[in-house]
């Protein structure tokens, strides 16, 4: 009997070991028969900067070729035709654009789309620009920029970061404060920033009657010192005038009074009076100045107190800071005494600690010859552990631009320390701020813009810095610009304390200068300035008197190759003709006109 399950099952059998015949007993395909497959790329989407070094890989499986791209890449960049790999220096600027290429064999091709953009970095097409403004007033800078969108817009003052945004920054309400430099950052859609130009807000100055804002302070001076004293007022087109012992100091008109080596008979009280037609101002009280004979040569003992204590010194008590001066050779001895429930916990020397007279609770001077600090720290006796103490430095940058009221210090972690940073006006300084610049500790300043401020430390030494910058003044001229010219070198929009710039008064033809006002006096035409305020030069022109109008009498005759005036008034004057009256060589005056003459 015949069984068809049979058949059926023998049917498969048989198909089964045909496939696996042909599986295992077949020769390997040549991938140089099968055209490309499989081109990708590492991303889809591509982006650069003008300028930036592209590279673009693609992967392929099977034999390639000749690879191709549609449509043609942009300027800088160029396709290997072996390798496919795309790469140069972006130089275009493009908008996203989308390519294909293709990779291809005898036996077939491939293709595979990506898309670049090519952006150029961000620039600015509108700077700000300076702007002048008045107390209570309002100024506005505005910038325009170009770069991969969308951009943002960011504002600084002298470098620091405001909280405004946009195309435009808006001052009101304007106040001394105000007055700085300002800035704009764009950030594009990828994180590329550019900074603006820089642009001033300046404070223009009301007229009104002067103020003095810095008077001369007393000092002294050994004999054959030089000695500055300074002054500073508020106010326009100021007069300065100085006194010495009532009387007034000849040939010094400036806000400061140079004092070439000093001798005894410069001993007395320095006067500065300030004025300008609204009214006028006088230094109180008066400046002395103490000058000590080379005989007698002193130096100072600098008392610097923390904490609950007193440093008595020839039978007298101290508590508070102090500066003391000795005579060459003075012995004396400072006894170090500690307030009830108070310790004696360091004696700085000379930035030096001193562990003897912390010990001795007195620091003994044997015959001074230099000048000397000494800094006393008294702690609380409960609770105060050497873990708890740290020490202070006290630094001024740059150097010689200012000094501060104590120097190195030991401080508790419990403890506040008023400092006072004194700028060095003298060379033009002023305060800035406060910085933190070394240190492994942690400070705490009470307002970092202030010349007066509490610092506090923890958690190891401290270095704190007061940091002084110069004062920035402006220059302005005015004259009749019909008359004449003004020229300044260097011309610059800022210029700081000590500057020297040349001032020049040009007149223009048929005028002559006379003199200065203002902030300059005399009659040279050049003078040199040294910058220590900001200042205002006015140059005055008159007609130049050797430049007159003669009648001509009629039969008169003009050669303008000559120059030369053939008149019964005048023979042998030369002509200085309008422009453009005179055309010919020879030009017959008809009847009696006016035409102006310049003397030989």
């Amino acid at each position: 009997m015949f069984d068809i399950r049979k058949c059926k099952i023998e049917s498969y059998i048989f198909l089964l070991i045909s496939v696996l015949f042909l599986f295992y007993c077949s020769p390997p395909t040549d991938p140089g028969t099968l055209p490309p497959s499989n081109l990708k790329f590492d991303k889809t989407d591509f982006f650069a900067y003008v300028g930036d070094d592209v590279m673009i890989k693609p992967t392929v499986s099977n034999r390639v070729d000749e690879f191709t791209i549609v449509p043609a890449l942009p300027a800088g960049l160029a396709i290997d035709p072996i390798t496919g790999v795309i790469s140069g220096i972006a130089s275009e600027v493009i908008d996203s654009t989308t390519y294909t290429m293709f990779a291809t064999n005898k036996n077939g091709s491939v293709k595979e789309e990506f898309s670049l953009t090519v952006s150029a970095y961000p620039s600015f097409v509108i700077q700000p620009q300076t702007q002048t403004a008045t107390i209570g007033g309002s100024v506005t800078f505005a910038v325009s920029a170009k770069g991969n969108e969308p951009l943002t817009y960011n504002w600084t003052k002298d470098d620091i970061a405001l909280p405004d945004t946009g195309k435009t920054l808006t001052l009101v309400d304007i106040k001394e404060a105000s007055a700085g430099l300002y800035r704009c950052v764009v950030k594009d859609r990828r994180g590329k920033t550019v900074s603006s130009d820089p642009a001033y807000c300046r404070i223009e100055e009301i007229e009104s009657a002067p103020k003095i804002i810095l008077a001369p302070g007393s000092r002294s001076a050994i004999e054959g010192e030089s000695v500055i004293l300074v002054s500073s007022a508020t106010g326009s087109n100021l007069e300065f005038k100085w006194l010495f012992n009532g009387v007034v100091i000849p040939g010094v008109a400036t806000s400061y009074l140079p004092i070439d080596s000093v001798n005894m008979a410069d001993t007395g009280n320095y006067v500065v009076i300030v004025s300008n037609k609204f009214g006028a101002d006088t230094s109180k009280p008066a400046a002395h100045l103490s000058v000590i004979a080379k005989t007698s040569i002193y130096f100072s003992f600098d008392i610097a107190i923390i904490g609950n204590g007193s440093v008595v010194i020839n039978e007298q008590k101290f508590v508070k800071d102090t500066t003391l001066e000795f005579p060459e050779g003075t012995t004396f001895t400072a006894a170090l005494l500690a307030d009830s429930a108070y310790i004696l916990s360091s004696v700085i020397v000379d930035n030096s600690l001193d562990i003897d007279a912390v010990s001795n609770k007195q620091y003994q001077v044997s015959s001074i010859n230099q000048n000397h600090s000494i800094n006393v720290s008294f702690t609380k006796e409960t609770g105060t552990t050497p873990d708890s103490l740290f020490l202070l430095q006290c630094m001024v940058s740059p150097s010689g631009s200012g000094s501060v009221s104590k120097s190195d210090t030991i401080l508790n972690v419990t403890d506040s320390l008023p400092l006072t940073a004194v700028p060095n006006v003298t060379n033009g300084y002023e305060f800035k701020t406060w910085r933190q610049t070394g240190g492994t500790g942690l400070l705490y300043i009470s307002d970092s813009t202030s010349a007066i401020a509490n610092v506090s430390v923890s958690k190891g030494p401290v270095t704190l810095t007061a940091v002084f910058t110069l004062r920035e003044y402006s220059v302005s001229v005015n004259c009749d610009s019909t008359k004449g010219s003004i020229t300044i070198r260097p011309d610059t929009l800022v210029y700081f304390y000590g500057d020297s710039i040349t001032v020049t008064a040009q007149p223009n033809f048929g005028y002559t200068f006379t003199s200065w006002t203002g902030d300059l006096t005399g009659t040279a035409t050049t003078q040199t300035v040294v910058i220590t305020k900001s200042m205002t030069f006015n140059a005055e022109f008159v007609v130049d008197d050797k430049i007159q109008e003669v009648p001509v009498a009629a039969g008169g005759s003009l050669n303008a190759e000559i120059k030369k005036i053939s008149a019964l008034s005048i023979p042998g004057a030369i002509l200085t003709p309008a422009a453009g009256l005179y055309d010919n060589n020879a030009l017959e005056i008809l009847g009696k006109v006016t035409i102006p003459i310049q003397r030989r």
